[in-house]
């Protein structure tokens, strides 16, 4: 592989940042779901058939030879998201393609370990391939491994489709979780501190809801059953309709990213079986992450599903 640097840039996709986060438990179990090698010879590998409404995440691991760059005779090695030898400092390039346009690139993994946010499946199958222009210099490949987090969801007789977005947590001192600051929220408080932390690592949906759907939170898997959160949820929804940001549970008024953020009544620990229908944009594929913060004192939740029905 001899290109030049211009080229090298130009494969740099967009880099999901995530936060490192300490003493955070996962929202629920992780097994594995397939695991297999793809080569730097620009085969694709697949299809990886996923069962449509289970829960995944995509775990890439290694690193490869790419050859020598011309420009200073070093060679190049690459890990899934990262040019990390023939350049002054880890370089992103985004080499490992797939099918679905899932991200799993976050800031650069010196044991070159890097895994997606969670996503939904909707059937379609998943490919990969590492792209590069010339593949004659390339040796090796890298490691992938796609896991299940959660099984498909069950229709009852009236359609309902619930999802887990975390599992319950204990109540507990806050100081467990100061490590974990957000710092893209902040809140209007002087009894806490006014930059939340994660409870839970942020859970990413995929979905697409008809107009004549209903959708809540409940703390139980298919039925209407009042939450329990200290302090609240933060829900932000990406579509073609734009950003929505809303949060659910207790908590003063607050912003994300300098943008005041709706608070879904009421404004309680236990504000019963939530009707967010209104805040969801119906009729159009959406990507809606959900955060489980806190900011003082104690913390907790039950377990938490979103029902739609």
């Amino acid at each position: 592989m001899n290109f030049h640097l211009s080229s090298l840039q130009k494969l740099t996709g967009v880099i999901f940042v995530t936060v490192l986060l300490v003493g955070v438990s996962g929202a629920y179990a992780q097994d594995l779901y397939w695991s297999g090698t793809v080569y730097s010879d620009g085969r694709d590998v697949g299809p990886i058939n996923l069962q449509k409404g289970a829960t995944y995440s995509i775990q890439v691991t290694g690193s490869f030879y790419m050859g020598i760059w011309y420009q200073n005779q070093r060679s190049i090695w690459n890990d899934a998201c990262y040019e990390f030898n023939a350049h002054s400092q880890p370089t992103p390039i985004t080499v490992l393609q797939n099918s679905l346009g899932i991200n799993y690139c976050s800031e650069y993994n010196p044991y070159h370990i890097y895994q997606s946010a969670q996503f939904v499946s909707d059937g379609r199958p998943l490919w990969f391939r590492i792209h590069d222009t010339d593949y004659r210099d390339n040796e090796g490949g890298l490691n992938v491994m796609v896991l299940m987090h959660r099984k498909p969801s069950a229709y009852d007789s009236q359609g309902l489709q619930s999802f887990k977005l975390f599992s319950a947590l204990s109540r507990q001192s806050s100081k467990n979780f100061k490590q974990n600051k957000f710092p893209d929220v902040y809140i209007n408080t002087s009894l806490g501190d006014p930059i939340p932390y994660h409870m839970r690592h942020p859970v990413e949906l995929k979905l697409n809801v008809s107009s004549d759907k209903e959708i809540y939170l409940s703390s139980k898997e298919n039925e209407k059953s009042g939450i329990y959160i200290d302090n609240f949820l933060m829900f932000v929804i990406n579509s073609a309709k734009g950003t929505k940001v809303f949060s659910v549970g207790k908590v003063k008024k607050h912003s994300y990213r300098g943008a005041e953020v709706i608070q879904v009544p009421p404004n309680s620990l236990h504000p019963g079986a939530v009707n967010i229908t209104k805040y969801v944009p119906h009729n159009t594929a959406i990507t809606m992450t959900v955060y489980a913060l806190d900011y003082g004192y104690d913390a907790g939740m039950s377990d938490i599903y979103l029902i739609v029905r």
